[in-house]
């Protein structure tokens, strides 16, 4: 498989969820609902290969616009590869990003779309979720540790690009380092219930 997500190469096979392959590759994609349909970080457009992926499931019909569908929106948790192939993809945050550093004005008229979608999925999103929980689909322990591993990962995530980004990195490594062992939802903490090591 030839799959890159905001220009890093990726590992991933048929059968994987995007937010799967980003996760099990370190590249930036939101995972804090853990692939329950609920957040949107995982909010992802693809450049190329929407072919190679599964149609869109019912949560991303309730939660994402027709115009975001249109210009090839999708999300990470809900997206499984079906075929082989090259799949290119971007992220929210990074599309974001590159905002900031080429084209900062069109942040305005981006954030205004974006919350235009937001508001006009509202009411069918919150309904699909109030459906699967009816239904039995969002219940359970394995539902909540899931959604506590995608809260861990998203958490790591941003503590590993803060730990390369900002200046005082020593001072930021060592309180990382402290919520990394302390936090419920973190692999240090999960490793310490398993009596692992930490290190």
């Amino acid at each position: 498989m030839d799959i890159t997500i905001n220009d890093k190469p990726c590992q991933g096979e048929v059968g994987e969820k995007l937010s799967r392959v980003a996760l099990e590759s370190k590249a930036h994609v939101g995972y804090v609902c853990a692939g329950l349909g609920i957040c949107q970080t995982c909010y992802v457009t693809v450049l190329e290969g929407m072919n190679y992926l599964s149609p869109l499931s019912d949560v991303e019909i309730a939660f994402l616009s027709e115009k975001q569908i249109s210009e090839s929106a999708r999300l990470a948790c809900q997206a499984t590869i079906v075929d082989e192939g090259i799949i290119r993809i971007l992220s929210r945050p990074e599309e974001v990003r590159r905002m900031v550093l080429n084209n900062p004005l069109s942040l305005f008229s981006y954030s205004v779309e974006m919350g235009k979608s937001a508001v006009e999925r509202f009411v069918p999103g919150v309904t699909n979720v109030i459906d699967r929980i009816q239904k039995g689909e969002m219940q359970g322990q394995a539902a909540l540790d899931e959604a506590f591993s995608g809260m861990g990962a998203a958490l790591q995530f941003s503590m590993n690009a803060a730990r390369q980004s900002i200046p005082f990195k020593e001072q930021l490594n060592v309180m990382v380092d402290f919520c990394q062992k302390m936090l419920p939802f973190s692999e240090g903490s999960r490793n310490q219930g398993k009596g692992e090591s930490l290190r």
